[in-house]
């Protein structure tokens, strides 16, 4: 007897439960396809009523790829706007991408220099409109020497408030002898 009874007491409450349960609607948005040549490599930021994201080609690495920067409605949850990103020439010199990060309403590029000559890379950041054109003249962050490994270079991540981005670097050695870590953090107004 006291079987059913906890079985008919499981029995309601598991019915109940399912009674009153809500079920999720998501909005997924209209389909679309993009080139077989393409693929999106990550979500820049987000504001209000867009996501930026950015779209490369396949089949090469992202600082060696066109790199397009898309932005995709949250109301409708379709491409609004999709503009290839133009590399700036710094001091003469073709740059490479380095990472775009979008922080308190502004698009933030960073961008490397390699100078051959003197066996540097340097690193510029600068803001970009939201159809990829730069604005204003590139700051020099920093620089290091060029090394030919690839684990080496400038890393970037972003802090768990979303307000800075840190650059950090280290110069490559195979004998630990006291090379430091250099990092800097970076506001929305490029400080």
């Amino acid at each position: 007897m006291r079987k059913a009874i906890v079985f008919l007491s499981i029995l309601a409450g598991f019915l109940s439960g399912s009674l009153f349960a809500q079920t999720p609607e998501i909005e997924w948005g209209a389909k679309f396809d993009i080139d077989r040549d393409y693929q999106y490599d990550r979500i820049v930021g987000q504001d209000d009523e867009k996501i930026f994201i950015i779209k490369k080609e396949k089949t090469k690495e992202l600082g060696k790829s066109n790199i397009w920067l898309e932005s995709i409605s949250k109301l409708t949850m379709g491409i609004e706007s999709s503009y290839k990103l133009e590399m700036p020439k710094i001091h003469s010199k073709k740059s490479n991408f380095e990472n775009l990060y979008f922080i308190d309403g502004k698009l933030i590029l960073f961008v490397t220099v390699h100078d051959q000559m003197k066996k540097i890379s340097s690193l510029y950041m600068m803001h970009i409109d939201e159809d990829g054109i730069t604005k204003g003249e590139p700051q020099m962050l920093t620089f290091m020497a060029l090394i030919v490994d690839h684990e080496a270079g400038f890393k970037f991540s972003l802090t768990s408030d979303k307000k800075f981005v840190i650059v950090h670097y280290h110069i490559m050695f195979s004998t630990y002898t006291g090379e430091p870590l250099y990092f800097k953090m970076i506001n929305s107004d490029l400080n």
